[in-house]
């Protein structure tokens, strides 16, 4: 079985690279040679502060390549009052101040483990890579002008993610935290 870190990933898993594995994806599963089970959310009230602890999984497998994949995230939760608003804050609580989420892959002919590794670039990267797709299909051709919704880690991907598929000149960023706009 092969254990990547994030770091190895991040050197060889580019946004062109994802956004086209994701679109085969799409396209299998409209043809009924994929599936995925919506995610499951497992929450108990958090023992040491007010919040809770968020346990995620979730699976989607593919014919072709016959893979399946479980993502799951172990999650502190909390909720902060700024500015005269709740936010949500995924609290890094694992020692070395980490999140948690790991993602396993299995063959899907013969059961074994293939691959294991964090989930923290791979799901930023997906995350833009699938909107970026969607951008391929719904948005105009000659679109020049990407707006972005919040400035925060998943932001950053989404720039590089819509420039792939569209030419763009200007980018708006909008975000009710002002330390993080200015830091995007």
């Amino acid at each position: 079985m092969l254990i990547l870190s994030n770091e190895e990933i991040d050197g060889f898993l580019d946004v062109n690279i994802c956004i086209d594995a994701l679109e085969k994806a799409y396209k299998s599963w409209a043809q009924g040679k994929a599936i995925n089970r919506p995610r499951t959310d497992l929450l108990l009230p958090a023992s040491n502060e007010a919040g809770v602890y968020a346990f995620k999984s979730m699976e989607a497998g593919i014919v072709d390549p016959p893979i399946v994949a479980l993502r799951i995230n172990s999650d502190v939760i909390r909720w902060r009052q700024e500015n005269g608003r709740f936010t949500k804050v995924k609290v890094p609580a694992a020692p070395g101040g980490k999140w948690v989420g790991l993602v396993m892959l299995f063959s899907a002919e013969n059961g074994e483990p293939l691959a294991m590794f964090p989930d923290g670039v791979v799901q930023r990267m997906r995350v833009a890579s699938s909107s970026a797709l969607a951008a391929r299909y719904l948005a105009r051709e000659d679109a020049g002008t990407l707006a972005v919704l919040g400035s925060g880690w998943q932001a950053g991907s989404h720039v590089p993610a819509m420039c792939a598929i569209r030419n763009i000149k200007k980018v708006y960023v909008y975000s009710p935290t002002k330390k993080n706009r200015e830091a995007f």
